[in-house]
């Protein structure tokens, strides 16, 4: 090849390049400021999109087949909800039974609370699924003796065992509360 040949193909090329690399910028200016691409047509935003629902979808299936949540009897006959709170599990009174020894939180450490009335006072919080029958690390509040415990709950079947401790869980107390399937007039 003569040398006039190869200088007028590095022309053409460097040319080619320039034109090349303004053509590039000039198209990903102009695509950036004038008609940018709608956020369902981008993968990655899309894809976002779709893992977000996915878990908000799992993680409030999860919350509602979950068998701690609905309506428990104490020994007492009184009538205990656990409902979802955030991730955790709450729990609070939703019927008084007759046979109750107070209705308003008497024994409350608290004297201003103790004219409170015991219908939808929360029990228990913060429990949150080990497993799918076992949760923990929750606390719970005792009415009769206004003391509030640690606790953890286990489920088998429409038995509910609830263990309230202090410092470790050998050091506690376990009570058994069974599913309610009969409806009830709830307290108000």
């Amino acid at each position: 090849m003569s040398d006039m040949t190869q200088t007028w193909f590095s022309r053409i090329a460097a040319g080619t390049l320039r034109e090349f690399r303004y053509g590039v910028l000039l198209h990903h200016r102009t695509k950036r400021f004038s008609g940018a691409t709608p956020i369902l047509q981008r993968p990655l935003a899309l894809s976002s999109i779709l893992l977000l629902a996915i878990f908000l979808c799992t993680a409030t299936l999860k919350a509602q087949t979950s068998p701690f949540l609905g309506d428990w009897q104490v020994p007492s006959g009184t009538i205990v909800r656990i409902d979802p709170c955030s991730s955790d599990f709450c729990m609070r009174i939703v019927f008084i039974s007759p046979k109750a020894d107070a209705t308003t939180d008497i024994h409350n450490p608290d004297a201003t609370l103790r004219g409170k009335s015991l219908c939808n006072l929360e029990l228990g919080s913060h429990f949150h699924a080990s497993d799918a029958t076992h949760a923990s690390g929750g606390t719970i509040y005792d009415p009769k003796s206004g003391n509030t415990y640690r606790g953890t709950m286990v489920v088998e079947g429409d038995t509910l065992r609830l263990r309230g401790y202090i410092g470790i869980s050998l050091f506690g107390r376990t009570e058994i509360w069974h599913r309610v399937h009969q409806s009830y007039a709830s307290c108000h």
